[in-house]
């Protein structure tokens, strides 16, 4: 795929998220899920880059929202590039969290999973904390736990390392989420 068409696609997809009302900053490809829900009305999913393959959800933010293994966001940068890519979840109304569940990697299968590169560490954002966490290189869900409870409209992460994929340097994730259910448990 040259530059060229990239870029285009790139502009394709801004151009179309801000036709359907979505707030996109420069450089952001955003998914926007409208509830009705149990915690939120609606909750947007923007990437600083993404792959668009021939179908511009492919491999966009619209995948990190409880997409499945047989999906992924995967960056459109390679190599050290990667720790540049941002992934800002909005909320329409504070939601209450602790734990932020990661699906890592494109775990589709365990050969497109070791193919494809995965976070190391991820530095995460939310509520007026901000914590770093290491995340094993396991197709798995993760759970990762911040040191109090968080009350936030944004969450923002920002990939700071990655594990190198077998044939592609592109980084994936199958998932990431707020566990909103676990407020009410407690």
């Amino acid at each position: 795929m040259t530059g060229t068409t990239t870029a285009a696609r790139i502009l394709l997809v801004v151009m179309l998220s801000s036709l359907c009302g979505l707030p996109v900053q420069a450089g952001q490809i955003c998914h926007r899920e409208q509830g009705p829900a149990q915690f939120y009305s609606t909750v947007t999913y923007c990437v600083t880059s993404a792959q668009l393959d021939p179908t511009p959800t492919t491999h966009g933010p619209a995948n990190l929202f409880w997409a499945g293994q047989d999906n992924a966001w995967c960056s459109s940068l390679h190599g050290p590039d990667d720790a540049r890519d941002v992934i800002t979840i909005e909320f329409d109304e504070p939601v209450r969290f602790r734990t932020v569940i990661i699906g890592n990697g494109h775990s589709s299968t365990d050969q497109t999973f070791r193919d494809s590169g995965r976070v190391q560490e991820m530095m995460i954002e939310a509520g007026g904390l901000q914590e770093v966490f290491q995340l094993a290189d396991l197709p798995q869900d993760q759970k990762i736990t911040f040191s109090s409870w968080v009350d936030a409209t944004t969450i923002t992460a920002r990939i700071v390392s990655t594990y190198p994929g077998a044939r592609y340097g592109a980084v994936c994730l199958s998932e990431i989420w707020p566990d909103l259910e676990e407020a009410n448990l407690y």
